[in-house]
């Protein structure tokens, strides 16, 4: 009797044996998957990192960009009353004409200059090539008259994170 039931103590063993090894084998693969899921995450955290560092550059860069506006608004404050005289009866005598002309004008210039750097513009970047050029000099609020200038162009594209860009088949 003692052959017999050594050999199924041995069985035993081997068969609890074979169960560790799958056991161990299956924690094995499962914290495999858990790194790399682990590994994934601490990807994409970084990348929604990088996004909000960028966000935040942008918005330095616009808040900057606001604050030089407003001193150089502060320095027109003085010619504002002789021109809102002018500016209201040149507005009363004004039909939609020259506003879309003007607004057209200023579509054709961002794209020219997207089409010459070949590369996305960030919005306060593309708005002082446009001041530079003598194209926003009697806006109060440049970065937003750009914004709603190029909002609805079928030609001109905005992603916030790389800035103002050519759409593919445009003109």
């Amino acid at each position: 009797m003692e052959p017999i039931r050594s050999r199924a103590i041995a069985d035993y063993l081997s068969r609890l044996h074979a169960g560790l090894d799958d056991l161990v084998s299956r924690s094995e693969s499962v914290r495999a998957a858990c790194e790399a899921e682990l590994s994934t995450m601490s990807v994409e955290i970084a990348r929604y990192r990088q996004l909000i560092l960028d966000a935040e550059r942008e918005s330095k860069q616009e808040a900057e960009f606001y604050h030089g506006t407003l001193a150089n608004a502060g320095l027109r404050a003085a010619n504002a009353t002789s021109k809102i005289s002018t500016a209201v009866s040149a507005r009363s005598n004004q039909t939609s004409g020259p506003k879309t002309a003007k607004s057209d004008h200023l579509r054709s210039a961002a794209e020219r200059i997207l089409r010459t750097g070949g590369r996305p513009v960030k919005r306060a970047d593309l708005t002082r090539e446009l001041q530079a050029a003598g194209l926003l000099a009697n806006s109060d609020n440049p970065i937003d008259l750009v914004r709603k200038l190029l909002q609805k162009s079928e030609v001109i594209g905005y992603d916030i994170k790389t800035g103002y860009f050519l759409v593919e088949g445009g003109h």
